[in-house]
């Protein structure tokens, strides 16, 4: 029986109802074919030490390889700008078992706080191969006329196309684009749209947007996705001459990584790249674990000129170097992925 989320806005999909929502999803994706995706994941189990476009492709390849995707949102508009009214938005819970797969523990806590049901997910979780095959029979993929919109979406295109395709992740950025581009042929990722730096929630904020159903769902975030991206559009003038910069790309990975610009730390009226600076704020989702307890506690901005302590007593100590505008390299001590 599904459950209606955000006062029916939102359809929460499980093993026993998925074949008849996927139904329904047949049934209106002619009418409404602006889909926006969000998808929950277990965090990041593998790490790299450099942050560069060559790099970034391997980072996504080997996580989504090794772990599982946890949950789908879909949110339906029209090319007019509009959202569908009523039930617009479906979110599909996967099968998943903390006793058994991967994951990273600040990011279980994060969904747990978020109130997903991990003892749900593995009971009444939706079989992946019966999710691949409703997938291939939707109508969604495959299909020119449907316009994908995400928000920082490297990791939502892994690993739906790893679900999609039943197999590990091609071995290249490029090969992966193609897979892509064949599945979902054409896509705008809205943090690219926005040119934000800052996440969905700040920016839909400053959209006037108002989040339906609870943050770090993919159903909730799909659907502010949708209606964040609507705003923006609908209020650019030049959208229409606009829209062919952003078609395809996705955020997160080549050309398109993001290294968060937080704040003007060096010279603040100088704003080239050369000198503008980055802020990596340490945590256990993207360091991994230190095996020191008494670990120093830093976090600093760098700029590629300059250097200049941020904030005192966080978890770890590392240090940061530039090699270039797109690369930082990280050394610090005795440390374990999980």
């Amino acid at each position: 029986m599904a459950v209606d989320l955000a006062g029916g806005r939102i359809v929460d999909v499980w093993q026993d109802n998925v074949q008849q929502e996927f139904i329904r999803i047949q049934n209106i994706v002619a009418d409404y074919p602006v889909i926006a995706m969000d998808t929950e994941f277990p965090g990041e189990v593998f790490q790299m030490f450099s942050m560069d476009e060559a790099s970034s492709y391997e980072k996504l390849k080997k996580n989504c390889d090794r772990l599982k995707l946890i949950q789908v949102g879909f949110s339906f508009g029209k090319k007019d700008g509009t959202t569908k009214d009523g039930t617009s938005t479906w979110q599909f819970n996967l099968q998943f078992d903390t006793n058994t797969d991967q994951y990273a523990r600040s990011s279980l806590d994060m969904l747990l706080n978020a109130g997903l049901d991990f003892d749900k997910h593995r009971k009444d979780g939706i079989d992946p191969s019966l999710f691949c095959e409703l997938l291939w029979t939707s109508g969604i993929m495959l299909n020119d006329e449907v316009d994908w919109v995400t928000f920082h979406s490297s990791y939502d295109f892994g690993y739906m196309t790893k679900v999609a395709t039943g197999e590990p992740l091609p071995d290249t950025e490029h090969e992966f684009k193609i897979l892509v581009d064949k599945l979902f042929p054409s896509r705008y990722d809205l943090k690219l749209v926005s040119g934000t730096r800052r996440g969905l929630n700040i920016l839909a904020a400053e959209c006037g947007i108002v989040r339906k159903g609870s943050m770090h769902q993919a159903g909730s975030d799909a659907l502010i996705t949708l209606e964040t991206y609507f705003q923006i559009i609908n209020n650019d003038i030049k959208w229409s001459e606009r829209r062919q910069e952003f078609y395809g790309r996705i955020a997160g990975i080549g050309k398109d990584i993001f290294l968060y610009v937080i704040d003007q730390v060096s010279n603040p009226t100088d704003t080239s790249s050369e000198n503008s600076p980055v802020e990596f704020i340490p945590n256990n989702n993207y360091f991994g674990r230190t095996n020191n307890n008494n670990a120093s506690i830093t976090t600093f901005a760098v700029s590629k000129s300059k250097w200049k302590w941020k904030q005192l007593k966080l978890k770890y100590k590392f240090e940061f170097k530039f090699k270039s505008n797109l690369e930082l390299k990280f050394a610090f001590g005795q440390c374990e992925t999980f």
